[in-house]
């Protein structure tokens, strides 16, 4: 059997073009290092899978399954398959602009105690995108909560209002690199274990991230690798919404315990408070055009407090409404 270097997990859940487009690229890119992808269809039940099978063959190689099983755990479907030395989790929404495989392998060839390596992402419009970040503490992630509160009542100032993005020219260590396009070493993967499939969708590469620099192992932000990211869509998508709010509050409570999920929520919940003072300075003032955003702000920061897994509507998610 031939030596593979690189195994692509993508995971499709109804998005074919967006899909097919990604693995041309990873196909018509990657030079030099031999990659094996493998597509995991969360149940789409549009065809795309089918569509998928049909165009691509042999080149790929396709797990369907039978219900959405999540994005953690159709990733360990992908991993359990995987024959390369480096796995890399890369969204469908992603397309390679070099040969960015190639670069992420070599890099973390010569640094043997790189566990995760991320490229450097980029928007449509080929400015830069946020590729990497810090672990956020439970305060400062409770403090999200709240910020946009406070700024609008003038308690805060916005500090990142209007600051351009630079990306660092050279490869730096890095907390985590964004989930668009991890790239892991598979040997890490045996001594720190898999992704945890308690989290359906979002965190679950902060947690892999986190657990593999709790071992020991260091994680790089590698510019030279460049991908572009249409991303987006989840943010427009209220249930999903729901969902990352959810894995957040599971990922605090895992690394922190249960004060830090309580801490967020009560900060959700002092946020919907600010806001009705925010909304009840409009009312006074006579700006009802300016009413609408502190009345969403309210059930938004509601909804983050008071939120459990029961109350999110799972059908709406898989009809896709």
């Amino acid at each position: 059997m031939a030596k593979v270097d690189v195994t692509v997990s993508i995971v499709n859940f109804r998005t074919f073009d967006l899909t097919s487009a990604c693995i041309k690229s990873v196909l018509s890119r990657t030079r030099g290092i031999a990659c094996e992808v493998i597509v995991v269809d969360n149940h789409s039940a549009d065809g795309s899978a089918e569509k998928l099978s049909r165009l691509f063959k042999s080149r790929i190689t396709l797990i369907t399954n039978s219900h959405d099983v999540g994005f953690a755990a159709a990733n360990n479907q992908a991993l359990n398959l995987a024959r390369g030395k480096y796995f890399v989790m890369l969204n469908s929404d992603t397309r390679l602009l070099n040969n960015a495989f190639q670069i992420l392998a070599a890099f973390m060839d010569r640094n043997s105690d790189c566990a995760v390596s991320g490229p450097a992402l980029f928007n449509p419009d080929g400015t830069c995108q946020k590729s990497y970040s810090n672990f956020k503490t439970p305060f400062q992630r409770a403090l999200w909560e709240i910020a946009p509160a406070l700024q609008s009542l003038g308690l805060m100032k916005n500090q990142s209002a209007e600051i351009p993005l630079v990306l660092p020219a050279h490869p730096i260590p890095v907390d985590r690199p964004r989930g668009v396009c991890f790239f892991v070493r598979g040997s890490f993967v045996d001594r720190v274990g898999k992704l945890d499939e308690g989290f359906f969708m979002y965190d679950e590469e902060v947690d892999w991230a986190y657990r593999f620099q709790k071992a020991g192992y260091k994680n790089y932000f590698v510019p030279d690798a460049e991908i572009l990211h249409y991303g987006g869509a989840s943010s427009r998508n209220p249930i999903l919404a729901q969902i990352h709010t959810l894995s957040d509050y599971r990922y605090y409570q895992k690394h922190y315990g249960l004060y830090a999920s309580l801490l967020i929520r009560a900060f959700a919940l002092g946020a919907s408070f600010l806001w009705l003072v925010v909304f009840t300075k409009h009312l006074l003032l006579n700006q009802k055009s300016r009413l609408s955003s502190p009345l969403s702000r309210i059930r938004s920061s509601l909804g983050h407090a008071l939120i459990f897994s029961p109350l999110i509507n799972w059908q709406s998610l898989k009809r896709g409404t």
